[in-house]
């Protein structure tokens, strides 16, 4: 037989005019090896012509030889094609409907028998398998498998064939739709998802299968109801005759769900697989006592119960699968350490992973995390930006619990920073309606917020009572998902200024107990200390801590509390620490909190205007940096897709950034906006 390219010349008395087919009639073992050969519709090996056609490789090298020296097929690389399409399709055609398909399927079966894997043969499985075929079943839900975590839409695919194939649907497909859930779940088609589950969850299932779907439909719903997931939790658990490895898992399950609602008692209690022997079971319930010690403020036991869970895993060969909210939980304990700028990293390498992967609700989650993060950094402008952009582009998945404890939340702390009225008055109602809710960490967050917009707008009653409602149980557990240990200290202020000494006393006791080896938790304790005695050179010694961390706020507000002391004992050392505390603020955007510390310096004498017109974050122009780097990209005439791509951030961050931009420019175009900054940046 051949193996490199034959080259053979068509000659006319060889073949019909346009067609390509000989006019020199093939003999029939020829002609039928080429009938079967051509519904694999891509090069093949002789091997699997032989496997398919039983005929030997002696006879399958000299039916190829044959359809070579006729200019039929050509041989390059080891690897055996039709020379043209449409005598392939030709040769195709001449077989019945039904014995194409089932010589595909043969083929599948071949292949599988000389070494293709499950992901080789899954398109053409979900092309020819006919229902019943459970062995082609298997292979598809294998496929998946394979590809759930790296391709969620490629899983969906090949579940949705292996659902297909195995006939009505009933009992024996409920674990395939529990696949199809998840992977419609990662890929952000929730409505789909939910309906899909909660009609097979009507049907009469096993235990264990019910189990397993509703530990997917509590993951699906788990961004958006924290309580919902903790309930469908609840419910597979009262489920009789579960495995011991089901139970595990469930339970497990059920305290990261705990753990995200803020139940932190329940949760601890339900995280007793975290040494069990189920790998999967042990790595979820460590995920979940390190989110309870994370709200507790237990920061280096918080990392090192992270460190644990991905150990556990990765040593057993088990994929955690975060697709979740907990899937940020590592990176919520670098901020609240004061590493933001690896938590920092570890959101922008999140948001790019989980788009290049398909996972929409892990995107979304990171990007809450990091409008958040971008916030304890203050860069608010960046962290409004990026706020309202998740925001919008959630619409679809919904808001949820964990977009209202991070996101939303990161949007009104900006608002109260900037002064922005409008935005303060809107964070007012959104944390008066997360009050409302029946899920621990939200109703707290949401009450922490609206105290915090309540004393903004100068509202003391409700400030006092919103407090009250947002650290209902003492000082242990913090509000939001990514707590905060800084808000003890404006706990201690704000507890001040609504008559709640008693409080704002023991928020200073609890900021002294913290872990001291952490520089911002020093600071935070030196800080709270100083207000409630009034101490400038505690307040001072906050500010020198907070130095070496990478939160300019939290320095800018203690050098403001040790400058208001000072001055008001005749110090002149006041006019100096203001100052630094006037920079950083205005470094950061917070123009409320620039005009506060205006105020103060006025009082002493010393007149300090706005830098209107300045750009914070290292911007020019009146625009942020971020700003100012997608000018230039749209300048260069880059679409908003593809500054999307080339800065790793969603469409909708770039849309919000455009519309700033026009904004401060009061321009309405693209052009507008290139010949502006040509004509600035020729200046």
């Amino acid at each position: 037989m051949k193996v490199e390219e034959t080259r053979v010349e068509w000659r006319a008395r060889g073949r019909a005019a346009g067609t390509g087919v000989p006019t020199k009639p093939l003999s029939p073992a020829t002609r039928l090896g080429l009938q079967v050969a051509s519904v694999l519709g891509r090069p093949f090996t002789t091997q699997e012509l032989d496997g398919l056609t039983g005929i030997g490789p002696d006879g399958v090298g000299a039916l190829v030889d044959e359809a070579v020296d006729a200019g039929i097929l050509v041989v390059a690389d080891g690897l055996v094609d039709f020379r043209h399409d449409p005598v392939r399709q030709a040769f195709s055609e001449s077989l019945p409907v039904a014995v194409r398909r089932s010589l595909r399927r043969r083929m599948v079966d071949v292949r599988l028998a000389q070494g293709a894997s499950a992901r080789d043969v899954a398109a053409d499985l979900a092309e020819t398998a006919l229902p019943g075929d459970h062995r082609a079943v298997g292979l598809l839900r294998e496929a998946a498998e394979g590809r759930a975590d790296t391709a969620p839409s490629e899983a969906l695919a090949w579940s949705r064939a292996a659902l297909r194939v195995a006939g009505p649907p009933g009992p024996h497909t409920a674990e395939i739709v529990g696949e199809i859930v998840e992977s419609l779940g990662r890929t952000g088609e929730y409505a789909e998802a939910k309906g899909l589950a909660d009609t097979t969850l009507k049907g009469s299932l096993a235990p264990g299968v019910e189990a397993g779907l509703r530990a997917r439909v509590a993951r699906l719903v788990g961004h958006r109801s924290f309580a919902e997931a903790v309930r469908q939790s609840r419910i597979g658990l009262s489920l009789a005759d579960l495995s011991e490895v089901s139970r595990d898992r469930l339970t497990a399950a059920q305290a990261l769900h705990l753990a995200q609602a803020g139940e932190t008692a329940e949760a601890v209690a339900a995280g007793r697989p975290a040494n069990g022997p189920d790998a999967e079971a042990g790595a979820a319930a460590l995920t979940a006592l390190a989110m309870v010690e994370l709200s507790r403020l237990n920061l280096e036991h918080a990392f090192d119960l992270h460190e644990r869970a991905d150990a556990r895993a990765a040593d057993l060969g088990v994929s955690r699968r975060p697709w979740g909210p907990e899937v940020c939980g590592r990176a919520f304990v670098l901020a609240a350490s004061g590493r933001l700028g690896v938590a920092l990293q570890e959101a922008d390498e999140g948001v790019r992973t989980a788009r290049e992967t398909g996972h929409a609700v892990t995107a979304l989650a990171w990007s809450m995390t990091r409008a958040r993060i971008l916030l304890d950094t203050g860069r608010l402008a960046a962290a409004r930006a990026e706020a309202d952009a998740v925001l919008t582009s959630a619409g679809v998945l919904g808001t949820g619990d964990f977009a209202d404890v991070t996101a939303r939340f990161a949007l009104g702390r900006v608002a109260v920073h900037m002064g922005e009225r409008d935005g303060i008055t809107r964070s007012l109602a959104d944390g008066m309606r997360m009050t409302r809710t029946g899920t621990p960490v939200v109703r707290r967050t949401g009450a922490w917020l609206a105290a915090l917009a309540s004393d903004a707008l100068g509202d003391t009653a409700r400030a006092a009572e919103m407090i009250k409602l947002a650290w209902p149980d003492g000082l242990d557990v913090m509000p939001g998902a990514l707590p905060d240990p800084a808000d003890l200290v404006v706990l201690v202020r704000l507890a001040e200024r609504a008559g709640l000494p008693g409080l704002a006393t023991a928020a200073a006791a609890r900021a002294a107990g913290l872990d001291p080896g952490c520089a911002v938790l020093r600071g935070v304790a030196a800080h709270a200390r100083g207000i409630v005695e009034d101490d400038p050179d505690l307040l001072l010694h906050a500010a020198k801590l907070f130095e070496d961390t990478e939160r300019p706020l939290l320095r800018a507000s203690a050098a403001e509390g040790a400058g208001r002391v000072l001055g008001a004992s005749g110090d002149p050392a006041a006019r100096d620490v203001l100052d630094t505390a006037l920079d950083l603020y205005e470094e950061a955007g917070a123009a409320r909190d620039a005009a506060r510390v205006r105020r103060r310096l006025r009082l002493l004498g010393v007149r300090r205007t706005s830098r209107s017109g300045e750009a914070s974050e290292d911007g020019r122009w009146g625009l942020t940096a971020a700003e100012l780097k997608v000018a230039r990209l749209v300048a260069q005439g880059a679409t908003n897709r593809q500054i999307a791509e080339q800065l790793f951030v969603s469409r909708h961050t770039i849309n919000t950034h455009v519309r700033s931009i026009f904004t401060k420019w009061d321009i309405n175009s693209r052009v507008d906006l290139a010949r502006l900054l040509l004509a600035r940046e020729a200046r």
